[in-house]
């Protein structure tokens, strides 16, 4: 899902005299975080698409993507995690990046500031692997320590703390071997193969037998030897080094592959499924990378590339059409796979366009995504701005104001609010706007060529309204 974890391959590394694992360039991988994507590719380029509202593709915009951007401004990087609208990169140096929304520090620079561009995640050297969650980042060092970050309200730091952390804190835990970062919860594995967990659990997604918050590491009992952790929102898969998968949480749609709707509180054993060598997690539905090549999917139909709105599929099915699947991964509503020929496939909800395509909303089956020989996007910025009409506006008022960007090459504006008279006063602009009533929440202007974009407010005799805010700028150069 909003992912909570990024793959895991490794290569072997020599470091400050330890021997620490990454992630290979040349070997292909894919993430998925709530409804946006990243894929590395065997040459070592990097691509992102779909949703963009905080900035989490990196291109320095905040333009959904409706095709893979290949991103310029970030190099020598072996590895990504995607979370709920914010990104990670690990770098071949042991180093993390981070980009996207900020609010509850999750990208670790020492500010609550949204980025659009990577910054460096600070006081990390020596990172082995990470993972971003929904609002929190975690990340395993080669000497085996997790290190975690972000928000921490409900204890899915590990460090017992509690308070929002903006730069990385050594939780104290070692032996760390993989880790899973959902909604506000965390798992853990060690080196011994033990699960651990900690964070909200008020749906059972933690394992522990009841619905009971834990800030501390806490053991989960009745599992064998594990080698892979996988948190959703609600709901949590372990993969056995055998092969066999475990599912514990919320079961609304039979995510869990058990073959009932019943929430489990306790690991339970996935029955009749075996030689899985990848498990992956979305809100409401579950995967798994067979040995063969094959996909298996259970939970709601609608996101696992069959026919069906909102059935439940309560036991692993067939993802057809697909085979020779090299890697995948889940958003939140979609899946992603990668087949042995780097050519990349996806299924599920396209509503921010996760999917690459502009053609439907949704895709019961399979479909490839394709552009990844496109040329990078133009070079988008944004930049804070502060501009405000008169609050409230005066009757019969009209007035432009010029908003420029000295060499800009296209231009819009954001507008963090507007509440104006419906139907009878409006906010227009150069670039064919035309807003009239309540956008409390904000919106954009359309994209302008040129340096310079003009808005203009205008009421006739009577006033219903307070004017608008303009936040932020976006420009290409």
């Amino acid at each position: 899902m909003f992912k909570r974890t990024a793959t895991k391959i490794a290569m072997t590394l020599l470091c400050a005299g330890l021997m620490a694992q990454t992630a290979s360039a040349a070997t292909p991988k894919i993430v998925s975080g709530d409804n946006f994507n990243y894929e590395l590719r065997s040459d070592g380029s990097i691509f992102s698409w779909g949703d963009n509202y905080s900035g989490q593709l990196a291109d320095g915009s905040t333009n959904t993507r409706a095709y893979p951007v290949k991103l310029t401004n970030i190099t020598g990087v072996v590895d990504v995690a995607a979370g709920g609208e914010h990104a990670l990169f690990l770098k071949s140096d042991g180093t993390v990046w981070a980009v996207g929304l900020n609010d509850y520090g999750q990208l670790g620079d020492g500010t609550l500031t949204t980025r659009y561009t990577p910054v460096q995640v600070k006081g990390l050297s020596g990172i082995t692997k990470i993972y971003a969650g929904f609002r929190h980042s975690l990340a395993i060092r080669n000497d085996g320590t997790l290190w975690a970050w972000g928000g921490d309200n409900s204890g899915e730091l590990g460090d017992g703390g509690g308070n929002n952390k903006l730069i990385p804190v050594n939780t104290g835990i070692t032996n760390a071997k993989d880790a899973s970062a959902g909604l506000y919860s965390t798992l853990l594995l060690k080196t011994d193969g033990s699960v651990w967990a900690f964070g909200r659990n008020s749906y059972a997604e933690l394992g522990t037998g009841n619905t009971i918050a834990v800030k501390t590491p806490t053991r989960l009992t009745g599992l064998p030897s594990m080698q892979q952790v996988m948190l959703s929102n609600d709901h949590a898969l372990a993969l056995t080094t055998g092969g066999t998968v475990y599912a514990w949480g919320t079961n609304h749609y039979g995510q869990l592959g058990v073959g009932d709707i019943t929430t489990r509180y306790y690991p339970t054993l996935v029955p009749n499924l075996s030689g899985v060598t990848r498990v992956a997690s979305g809100d409401i539905h579950s995967l798994a990378l067979k040995t063969d090549g094959t996909m298996m999917g259970w939970g709601r139909q609608s996101d696992l590339g069959i026919y069906g709105a909102s059935q439940a599929q309560m036991t692993p099915t067939l993802i057809y059409t697909l085979s020779n699947v090299s890697t995948m991964d889940a958003g939140k509503y979609h899946s992603i796979a990668i087949t042995s020929d780097e050519k990349t496939w996806g299924f599920g909800d396209n509503n921010y366009r996760q999917l690459a395509n502009t053609t439907a909303t949704r895709f019961n089956y399979p479909i490839e995504i394709t552009g990844f020989t496109k040329a990078p996007a133009p070079a988008t910025y944004s930049e804070t701005y502060n501009l405000e009409s008169p609050h409230p506006y005066p009757e019969n008022y009209n007035n432009t104001w010029t908003i420029s960007k000295t060499g800009a090459k296209s231009i819009r504006v954001h507008f963090s609010s507007i509440d104006v008279e419906a139907n009878y006063d409006y906010v227009k602009t150069s670039a064919g706007d035309n807003f009239s009533g309540s956008y409390p929440q904000g919106t954009w202007s359309n994209w302008l060529t040129g340096s310079s974009i003009n808005v203009t407010l205008t009421s006739d005799s009577s006033v219903s309204g307070t004017g608008f805010y303009i936040d932020r700028i976006e420009y290409t150069m």
